[in-house]
């Protein structure tokens, strides 16, 4: 299974917020802290991790670990999506199984705090979200059984489709990785 991805730089969440609730079903608000775990790898490449904590609608919790595979693609346009093998799995006790990936080698290499709200709208999962210290987001993600090019560059444009119904703009979709706008940010505020 390949999660295709596809988010937006939200510039006025109100107006995003209406437009979606219009069209698409809520779901729920989750609170998400994530912090991200990497090994580097003898022959230069590296493996993450990510260990999840999420409150959902304020009253139940779920701590889920999630390994990806991740691509980033980009149409004949200038689009620039994800495409992600994705394997994810949840734990009882995060403590215990960062110790685990500690002791294997991994390294903390950066946290995330997001807030989101989700919504529904056919096989398609929507979120509104506000990240902490960059801003506000339309993420929209859908799974496909197949990552070749024809399906994926179909999946693509109903993304940027939902995209503008969500209320975007073609010029808000945004190519890097949240980790990179993050890196980035870090980076010119210690300057």
């Amino acid at each position: 299974m390949f999660e295709v991805e596809l988010k937006a730089w939200a510039k006025n969440l109100n107006t995003v917020t209406e437009k979606t609730a219009a069209f698409a079903a809520w779901l729920e608000t989750i609170d998400k802290s994530d912090q991200y775990y990497r090994l580097e790898k003898a022959d230069g490449s590296h493996m993450t991790v990510r260990i999840r904590n999420e409150v959902i609608n304020e009253s139940e919790f779920r701590c889920t670990v999630t390994y990806k595979k991740k691509e980033s693609r980009t149409t004949a346009d200038g689009v620039a999506y994800e495409v992600n093998e994705e394997h994810e799995f949840t734990v009882s006790d995060a403590a215990e199984f960062e110790r685990i990936l500690l002791d294997s080698g991994y390294r903390i290499s950066h946290r995330k705090h997001k807030v989101a709200r989700g919504y529904q709208y056919g096989n398609y999962h929507i979120e509104l979200c506000t990240i902490e210290g960059l801003g506000d987001f339309i993420e929209i993600e859908t799974f496909s059984d197949s990552d070749d090019d024809a399906a994926i560059t179909q999946i693509q444009k109903e993304l940027e489709a939902l995209i503008i119904r969500c209320g975007g703009q073609k010029s808000d979709i945004e190519k890097r990785y949240y980790s990179e706008l993050l890196a980035e940010k870090s980076s010119t505020t210690v300057q």
